[in-house]
């Protein structure tokens, strides 16, 4: 009977047709988190330093909450799960992660940590969640911004989007799907912010006449 309940809050708390993502029966405190992405094959090093800002995001998607939106501009958060942090936290940790993976950086931390960086890397999450339509699909959308730290000058700026199909029922569908959008992602974010950082490094090396 209680996972009976269970499952009934969980639909409730989804709002889709037919409970078609949900027929997992886990109680409200489960707990999810997503791994790191695998890297690249690029393989050139830097010998500058970065700080990755915790992403912004809008309050709809700024908690530990699954958000899910049938895209008609409400929103609503799944029921009986969510993430190991909030949504732009667990980002943050996993494009930490990222460019530590691909061997290319060493010199990269944390906004507020102890590395001074030559270059500070700004995040927006346009999208971290479930939306609804013909297919459920997880949708990642995160903006970038690459910018030199003395000047504040943003160097560049690009937006990475990815979608996912949910393929099965249950919660563990729904994170599979999540951890199929970052994967591709973050590493087209870790290549594009390293090529940057050299195209500036070149850039200003010729005008100092190095």
């Amino acid at each position: 009977m209680n996972a009976m309940r269970s499952a009934i809050a969980m639909c409730l708390g989804l709002g889709l047709a037919g409970c078609s993502l949900l027929s997992d029966t886990r109680g409200e405190q489960s707990i999810w988190g997503l791994a790191a992405a695998t890297p690249t094959a690029g393989t050139t090093p830097v010998v500058w330093q970065l700080v990755i800002d915790e992403p912004a995001a809008a309050a709809a998607l700024a908690g530990n909450r699954i958000a899910l939106t049938p895209g008609d501009g409400s929103w609503g958060v799944m029921r009986g799960a969510r993430w190991d942090d909030s949504a732009p936290r667990l980002v943050q940790t996993l494009l930490l992660r990222a460019f530590e993976d691909s061997k290319r950086i060493v010199g990269v931390g944390r906004g507020g940590a102890s590395v001074r960086g030559d270059y500070l890397l700004l995040t927006e999450l346009r999208g971290f969640h479930v939306e609804r339509g013909g297919a459920d699909t997880a949708k990642v959308s995160i903006g970038a911004k690459l910018v030199h730290f003395k000047s504040n000058q943003v160097l560049a700026a690009q937006v990475f989007d990815a979608s996912a199909a949910i393929d099965a029922s249950g919660i563990a569908a729904v994170v599979a799907a999540f951890q199929s959008a970052t994967n591709q992602t973050l590493p087209q974010i870790v290549d594009w912010t390293l090529d940057a950082g050299e195209a500036a490094q070149r850039a200003a090396a010729t005008e100092s006449g190095g």
